[in-house]
């Protein structure tokens, strides 16, 4: 996944590099929700601009999101955010889903109240 977004951004192939910087850098490498997510013990809403260029994988026709939500154990929905979709929003660009919610906020809204009630 990150190297899809770092490879779209520069045009090269530098990924080993960055993380290797970044963690002797920093002591840490890149965040990957697919190790983690599953440890999430209250429900998720996902909210996904489902067509991002740096998250869409051309190879398997869906959202990097969508390997997140599966390996996800406890309740969740997903907000698919773009033109063809329910709540027609934006381009399909990332900053699309920036800006999601100041004009869309009851997806949000009714999740919580149903969740955390």
């Amino acid at each position: 996944m990150t190297d899809r977004f770092i490879r779209a951004k520069t045009g090269l192939d530098l990924v080993d590099r960055v993380l290797e910087t970044q963690r002797e850098k920093y002591g840490f490498g890149f965040a990957n929700a697919l190790e983690t997510v599953a440890s999430v013990t209250v429900p998720i809403l996902f909210a996904q601009v489902e067509k991002d260029e740096y998250t869409f994988n051309t190879k398997t026709g869906q959202n990097d999101i969508q390997e997140i939500i599966d390996a996800a154990t406890t309740e969740n929905e997903v907000i698919w955010i773009g033109p063809q979709h329910p709540n027609a929003f934006g381009t399909g660009m990332r900053f699309d889903g920036y800006q999601y919610f100041n004009v869309h906020p009851n997806q949000l809204l009714d999740f919580m109240t149903r969740r955390f009630s």
